[in-house]
């Protein structure tokens, strides 16, 4: 399988709190080891930046929820 990298940065819409990163970082692992996803998450200055890495595919897919969710924006 050839490896699909998509790289994001994205503004969070609110203050975004500790158990709130907590509640996406466990989202994310568990979505994205169902699609066989691996990458990184980073939240600095109210800022995301998330890699993602996959096939093709299921990276797409991955990244169309992320683009639906509300939490952010300025994709």
């Amino acid at each position: 399988m050839e490896i699909y990298q998509l790289t994001y940065k994205s503004k969070a819409t609110s203050k975004i709190a500790l158990d709130d990163l907590n509640v996406i970082l466990e989202r994310s692992n568990l979505n994205n080891s169902k699609s066989n996803i691996t990458g990184c998450l980073v939240f600095y200055n109210d800022f995301f930046i998330q890699i993602l890495e996959g096939s093709k595919e299921d990276v797409l897919q991955i990244y169309d929820k992320i683009c639906a969710d509300d939490r952010h924006h300025s994709i």
